[in-house]
């Protein structure tokens, strides 16, 4: 129980969670209270000074790691806000390629569309990289309330419970395989298919160059490699994936002025040749999706992280003890 060790907590969003399938949303006020745990409980320090306690075998117990993956607006509105409260630091893995753009990622648009519309045909076929598929909503054209409600509620985690959902993580599979171009243009024609009458996107879902060039400033920030695209790198040949993460740190490094001596693989998704491509590149860490402590035997380019879901305060404070302890 008391062998050296630390962990790595993950976050993707710190928004009011609606329709969000994956989990990738806490809620300001839950945010808030997990701070104040942390705070109290544990001892957060930097993504680099782990590393650096890891080399000198001095990784104390109570360590935590606090990260944040893609580069969505909220974490320089409303998360770096709260950091600066409670004076906690932080690493941001930014993915380059919708920084200052009004483009969503595919996976929010996908959830959208397929979730939210208020109509899709009941029988249509839909490109997705190099093949046609066939999408059958049938009853489930039309959004009823019960419907509505059963999509807002539902997590990836439980079974679908209706057709939308399964053909949701159906299309989801599919498209992550797929190239930038190809997904743009399976949601190219979702859209054109689709009747959308909920709220448009009102700005752009991912931070600005200023924005992220004054975050990455923040004394308490690290900001860290995400890749260009957000690619399950593991997926595709060496010299992509050397590409997607050699790009995406010089872009970073251009915007905030820092060296950027840390990745995140995306989706969690990496292999051999990942690892070989970022210890290549000179990136002194890479974070995982896998849920395990840093200890004496993690490898510095497969660090495990927890990740964290809108849990209010005494519900994530059950978690990180057990996560401390493990």
């Amino acid at each position: 129980m008391f062998r050296n060790q630390a962990i790595v907590l993950m976050y993707h969003r710190v928004a009011e969670p609606v329709n969000d399938p994956w989990q990738i949303m806490v809620s300001p006020e839950h945010f808030s209270q997990q701070l104040d745990v942390l705070k109290r409980k544990a001892s957060v320090i930097p993504l680099d000074r782990l590393v650096s306690d890891y080399r000198r075998n001095a990784l104390k117990r109570k360590s935590v790691v606090l990260t944040f993956d893609d580069g969505y607006l909220d974490n320089f509105t409303t998360v770096r806000p709260l950091l600066e409260k409670f004076d906690l630091p932080a690493t941001f893995f930014i993915t380059t390629g919708k920084i200052g753009t009004r483009e969503e990622f595919w996976w929010d648009e996908l959830a959208r569309l397929m979730l939210q519309s208020d109509e899709l045909p009941a029988q249509f076929s839909l490109p997705v990289g190099t093949e046609t598929i066939g999408v059958e909503t049938g009853a489930e054209a039309r959004l009823t309330p019960e419907l509505k409600r059963q999509n807002e509620t539902w997590t990836t985690q439980e079974d679908p419970p209706n057709r939308r959902c399964a053909l949701f993580l159906a299309i989801w599979e599919k498209m992550r395989a797929t190239a930038t171009e190809a997904q743009r243009s399976t949601l190219g024609s979702l859209r054109e298919l689709a009747r959308f009458n909920g709220p448009a996107v009102s700005e752009g879902p991912c931070m600005s160059e200023e924005q992220l060039a004054s975050l990455g400033r923040h004394e308490l920030v690290r900001i860290g490699a995400h890749t260009v695209t957000h690619p399950a790198l593991g997926e595709w040949p060496e010299a992509f994936q050397r590409e997607e993460i050699l790009n995406c740190r010089t872009r970073l490094e251009e915007i905030t002025g820092q060296t950027v001596n840390h990745l995140a693989y995306p989706f969690g998704v990496y292999n051999e040749t990942s690892t070989k491509v970022a210890g290549a590149l000179g990136f002194e860490a890479a974070v995982t999706t896998r849920e395990k402590v840093v200890d004496g035997k993690s490898s510095p380019l497969e660090l495990g992280r927890f990740e964290v879901v809108n849990w209010g305060g005494e519900e994530f404070e059950e978690y990180l003890h057990y996560w401390i302890n493990k």
